[in-house]
């Protein structure tokens, strides 16, 4: 924690590592051996409703038997709508780009969205995260709210909650453009475990 500036910081960095210790013992991680408890292992071939959906195009055309200018054309398509995810990424328009990136709990995005609010509201932390956060008069994130969003997201999606093939950097800044609360550049987690995510 000493490498975070203010006091508050300290406390909910800490306040997400304690929490996010419980819901890894409750979820069955076991600490001595580093393993986590699966119930079932998906066959990462085979899309599901959770495949990101760049993942997913790549695996139908993949797998697709076609007439090789067919696949050629259907190639050249994919590429296009992967081309046109990422220029809304980079332009801010990123409220699909991060429903897209959560897990569905019992059947709906939505469901996964309100239980980790829940979780945020019940930490009892400054701030709600989920919510537009006034910025300070310099412009900038009000003290706290970037180590807040950077532990949820770094808590969560070590818990399942976000699709796997997004990185840390990308569900922060799109959580961040989610919620309007961005930070003003990428935030570094470094912090928490003195490694690079």
């Amino acid at each position: 924690m000493n490498d975070l500036e203010s006091l508050s910081e300290r406390i909910t960095a800490t306040k997400y590592l304690l929490a996010n210790e419980l819901e890894l013992l409750e979820s069955g991680y076991n600490p001595i051996t580093n393993q986590q408890f699966i119930e079932e292992t998906l066959n990462p071939d085979i899309p599901t409703e959770n495949t990101p959906f760049n993942m997913a195009l790549d695996l139908a055309l993949k797998s697709i038997d076609v007439e090789k200018h067919t696949k050629e054309d259907l190639t050249s398509v994919s590429g296009f709508i992967k081309a046109e995810i990422k220029e809304q990424a980079d332009s801010g328009n990123n409220d699909s780009l991060f429903l897209e990136m959560v897990n569905p709990v019992c059947g709906t995005v939505e469901n996964t969205l309100d239980y980790i609010e829940s979780k945020i509201i019940e930490a009892n932390l400054p701030h709600n995260i989920f919510k537009t956060i006034e910025k300070t008069k310099k412009g900038n994130n009000q003290t706290g709210l970037n180590a807040e969003i950077a532990a949820m997201v770094h808590m969560f999606q070590n818990k399942g909650y976000f699709k796997s093939g997004f990185t840390f950097k990308d569900l922060f800044r799109s959580f961040g453009q989610y919620t309007n609360n961005q930070a003003g550049k990428d935030y570094d987690f470094v912090f928490l475990y003195g490694i690079q995510l």
